[in-house]
């Protein structure tokens, strides 16, 4: 084990390695930096570790043998790798890596990528309004919540506007996200999973907006925050009837970032 890749962001850390021609993934807490370093210096003393993330700078001065790679190049990559070991696919793609906040790319495959635009609405969003919300810190809680609620007491669906007559789009698209929240009148489960598809309504908004410039169709979503979270990929796929895309979810798209940084051996 003489590589081992690191994706350490606002609130994991993602670490990825090969061994023994088996690529292993393991995710923890930013908090439990400490633990981490002590876990990695057990199994690996001698590995170079390639890290990427917002808190990657936190590890420059606890790991002797370091590179840092930059955020963008590693998820790009990574999720092209990851990518291709799941289908084939020769053509442009949308990757949206939805982590504590969202970003959106083309990435041509053999040319390199572009980041169009990004968003703060993501995983922090998610972690932050749904602990408001409910007062539950942990992420499987909050999507265990979710997989229990129904949205439609909280947000003001078109169907709720147009009572006595057809309505001028489905009726179960939204109207007004959380139009009808008032303290005490919703399940903490219902809230949040307004809340999980008023994210899913912002990230396809956006990417919409930008594939239909570029005429890109495939749509790749990666990062910890769909990661074992159905309800969000449920509401990310809900547009299909409306708008051209192919959503695709990749196994280990949490690890993007992870995988980039270890695999990039041309330019590090």
């Amino acid at each position: 084990m003489k590589r081992i890749g690191i994706d350490a962001g606002g609130s994991l850390v993602k670490v990825v390695y090969e061994e023994k021609g088996r690529r292993h993934y393991k995710t923890f807490e930013v908090a439990e930096i400490g633990s981490i370093l002590n876990w990695l210096h057990l199994i690996a003393p001698e590995a170079h570790y390639f890290v990427t993330g917002g808190s990657a700078s936190q590890l420059k001065d606890k790991l002797s043998t370091m590179t840092e790679v930059p955020e963008f190049d590693a998820v790009c990559k990574g999720a092209q790798v990851l990518l291709n070991e799941e289908l084939e696919l020769d053509e442009s793609f949308l990757l949206v890596s939805i982590g504590t906040g969202t970003s959106y790319f083309i990435v041509e495959p053999g040319s390199g990528f572009n980041r169009l635009l990004g968003s703060g609405i993501g995983g922090g969003t998610f972690m932050g309004l749904g602990n408001m919300l409910t007062g539950v810190k942990e992420f499987n809680g909050l999507v265990e919540l979710a997989s229990k609620g129904d949205r439609t007491s909280v947000d003001l669906m078109v169907k709720d506007l147009y009572t006595s007559g057809p309505t001028p789009i489905p009726g179960h698209l939204t109207a007004s996200n959380f139009a009808k929240g008032k303290r005490g009148s919703y399940a903490v489960e219902d809230a949040v999973r307004a809340l999980i598809n008023m994210i899913a309504e912002t990230t396809v908004l956006m990417a919409n907006g930008t594939s239909k410039i570029h005429g890109i169709r495939k749509w790749v979503f990666v990062g910890s925050t769909v990661n074992g979270n159905q309800p969000l990929k449920d509401d990310l796929t809900q547009f299909q009837d409306m708008i051209p895309y192919e959503p695709i979810f990749l196994t280990h798209g949490a690890y993007a970032g992870a995988v980039g940084a270890l695999v990039n051996r041309n330019n590090y």
